[in-house]
């Protein structure tokens, strides 16, 4: 088996889900690291970076925050796990029961 593919957790805080993610990681041929969503300052030169990871995995708590990185995440053709659609989706309950009907 090769080098893990690199993958980044972008969320404000790490749960439990969020650890159990990262400590399943390996067994599925993936590095799971955390990058903490309240620091990507957009545009930012000292903000850390999301290049060099293969996708990204949004569970941010805030809708804005994960939509916005989801969608630029999008736009610069890097595979995103919880899309800005699906964020869209579920931060306006009625759309998302529209949605699912």
């Amino acid at each position: 088996m090769g080098a893990p593919r690199p993958v980044a957790l972008v969320a404000d805080r790490i749960a439990w889900e969020e650890r159990l993610l990262i400590e399943a990681a390996p067994a599925f041929g993936l590095r799971i690291d955390w990058v903490n969503d309240e620091s990507l300052s957009l545009g930012h030169p000292d903000a850390p970076a999301i290049r060099g990871y293969d996708t990204l995995l949004v569970r941010s708590r805030s809708y804005t925050r994960g939509g916005l990185i989801a969608s630029l995440a999008e736009a610069a053709g890097v595979p995103t796990l919880n899309t800005a659609r699906a964020i869209h989706a579920c931060e306006n309950k009625a759309a998302l029961r529209a949605l699912l009907r």
